[in-house]
């Protein structure tokens, strides 16, 4: 997945202040690949996307169209919510050590929001996946990092395999693995993937994908 520049970013962020009074919101792309925000209730999480309640509609956002996501709690509004993902936009649009420092603190920021969010499974998932992701951004900085973030991403895979977000973890740790020389590996995630049950919208992507690792 592609993330915003600072300018986006911020763009998103005032997309979701808009939608704080509904109970959540999703940042997406629509089919033009503008920036959407969809708020309403969400009403189901699987490897096909997330399934939100808007007035008397369901509508489904496929999982390759979500950017971010925001989930309106008791005790934590949803800006205080996207507050690290913003944190992470910022540094994903600056360089050198101002890069890896702002990565750094949106990796603290989302640590301790984790730590607030054990009766939130669905909350506290998506913000295990944005660890991961930064641990990934953080390996591009510095080669050394680069097995923490495979160990990072397979330790998500492994226990949160029901969720939209497990369908990018995969592709993200198979796209470190290929470049990493593993190419069995990648294989081998692409597989787990396209096997899993409640992915069958994914598994042709993965399929694609297994025939370009073999």
């Amino acid at each position: 997945m592609k993330y915003s520049t600072l300018a986006a970013a911020a763009v998103g962020f005032t997309l979701f202040a808009a939608s704080a009074r509904a109970d959540d919101a999703i940042l997406r792309r629509d089919k033009n690949g503008k920036e959407a925000t969809v708020a309403g209730t969400i009403v189901e999480e699987s490897p096909a996307g997330i399934k939100v309640k808007t007035g008397k509609d369901i509508v489904l956002v496929p999982t390759d169209d979500i950017l971010t996501v925001g989930y309106g709690l008791k005790d934590i509004d949803i800006i205080e919510f996207g507050t690290p993902y913003g944190k992470e936009q910022q540094a994903l649009g600056l360089t050198g050590e101002d890069r890896k420092k702002g990565l750094a603190e949106a990796l603290t920021l989302y640590e301790a929001l984790q730590k607030r969010l054990k009766a939130a499974p669905n909350a506290e998932r998506f913000i295990a996946y944005r660890m991961a992701m930064t641990a990934v951004e953080l390996a591009k900085d510095d080669a050394t990092k680069t097995q923490a973030a495979i160990a990072a991403l397979n330790k998500y895979r492994t226990s949160n395999s029901g969720g939209w977000e497990i369908v990018p973890a995969t592709r993200t740790l198979a796209h470190l693995l290929e470049d990493a020389g593993q190419a069995d590996a990648a294989r081998q995630a692409y597989e787990e993937l396209a096997a899993n049950p409640r992915a069958a919208s994914a598994r042709l992507r993965a399929a694609e994908r297994i025939g370009e690792a073999a």
